[in-house]
């Protein structure tokens, strides 16, 4: 039996972990759920994986791995956190690509007297930000740090570009 290349190996392959603290049959999951679906069908050189917290019954069928967050310890590749518990998993990761957190609310603003605690995220020179619209892109750049893309509504094809600009 010969040599079978781990997927860091095989040329050309992108690692995207994209991390989610639930995946089910809400309004975000089945966003998710379709959208990563949508990619991977479209982009053969893209190994993608989601992360997840907990994880109840997804809203269709997937054509991505899963896994539960603990393993992204040992994934090698770029990470993308759709959820604030997500950003802070991957702070401390020892990530070989970009870590980009993509928000789906202005969060912040629900609590403002933890401003310093969302600074950690927001602010944080190891976590690059998309923004899901160009109010949300304006408000981001106002408070915190300008994104570095727009992306809206989770838009697989709008993520391509991303992916290949910022991610190795």
């Amino acid at each position: 039996m010969g040599h079978r290349p781990h997927i860091d190996e095989v040329k050309g392959m992108k690692n995207i972990g994209f991390l989610t603290e639930s995946i089910d049959r809400s309004q975000k999951g089945t966003l998710i759920s379709y959208e990563l679906s949508s990619l991977i069908n479209k982009r053969q050189d893209l190994n993608i994986l989601l992360f997840f917290q907990l994880i109840r019954v997804p809203a269709q069928k997937i054509s991505f791995g899963m896994m539960q967050n603990i393993q992204a310890w040992g994934f090698r590749g770029n990470f993308i956190a759709v959820d604030l518990p997500s950003a802070l998993t991957i702070l401390p990761l020892n990530c070989s690509g970009k870590n980009l957190y993509y928000p789906q609310d202005l969060d912040w603003l629900q609590y403002p007297n933890l401003a310093k605690f969302y600074s950690n995220i927001y602010d944080n020179d190891k976590i690059d930000l998309i923004a899901r619209s160009k109010s949300h892109y304006d408000a981001i750049t106002k408070v915190w740090k300008k994104p570095v893309a727009l992306i809206e509504d989770f838009n697989h094809e709008q993520f391509t570009e991303v992916i290949d600009k910022y991610c190795i």
